[in-house]
């Protein structure tokens, strides 16, 4: 049984007279513990697929099945809680609070007991348990996006979405926030937005997007 299953995904933006198609009836799945890498051109979706499969935008026909459970709009706040963890190109941390109150910002939005040991656990592993307490504004953009790991990571999700992870980043430090995902993924789902071909080949299988179909990769 597939973790993820996409059906016949399709999304279209409207503009005055016309109707922009952005995905044409997409099909995919992704097992457990299986890393997927997404590539293509920028303006080609990726993104915005990335987002129908975290069910933080609805499609514009088809349908999502996470654990072999419909999303519907009735449901998708419980698998955003509970089921998926992000990454996310820009961060999105809240600056004025701590690092350690950033990691541990998903369990409070699901209702989880506080644990500042586990958030703590998983700043040590990301290498920044010694920026617990800092204000989120005082990192660099690197240790930003660890943080940003770590927090994916807190209500302990099977499937971790990752929205071009090091596109803000240099070479370096994206290789680094790469080796992190991978390895602290490695008994749970990854898919990852990147432009980064590199990375694209270390993770289990890579799709591209083009037109607004997904094809497999092949190396170039």
């Amino acid at each position: 049984m597939p973790l993820l299953e996409a059906k016949a995904l399709t999304k279209s933006f409207s503009e005055p007279g016309s109707s922009i198609e952005i995905l044409s009836g997409i099909n995919l799945s992704v097992t457990a513990g299986e890393s997927l890498a997404i590539v293509g051109a920028s303006g080609e979706g990726k993104s915005t697929l990335l987002h129908i499969l975290g069910t933080l935008e609805p499609p514009t026909s088809g349908a999502v099945h996470i654990e072999d459970k419909l999303v519907t709009s009735a449901n998708s706040a419980f698998f955003r809680s509970h089921k998926l963890g992000f990454v996310f190109q820009h961060f999105h941390l809240l600056d004025e609070y701590s690092v350690l109150e950033n990691v541990m910002m998903p369990g409070r939005i699901a209702g989880f007991p506080s644990s500042k040991e586990k958030g703590y656990d998983l700043l040590e592993k990301v290498g920044l348990s010694h920026r617990a307490h800092f204000a989120a504004k005082q990192l660099s953009g690197g240790e930003k996006q660890r943080v940003a790991v770590a927090r994916a990571l807190f209500n302990d999700p099977p499937l971790i979405l990752a929205d071009e992870p090091s596109g803000n980043l240099d070479h370096n430090t994206a290789a680094l926030i790469h080796d992190l995902l991978l390895s602290l993924t490695q008994n749970k789902t990854l898919i990852v937005v990147t432009h980064n071909l590199a990375f694209a080949k270390r993770c289990t299988r890579a799709l591209r997007l083009s037109g607004g179909r997904v094809y497999e990769y092949r190396d170039e």
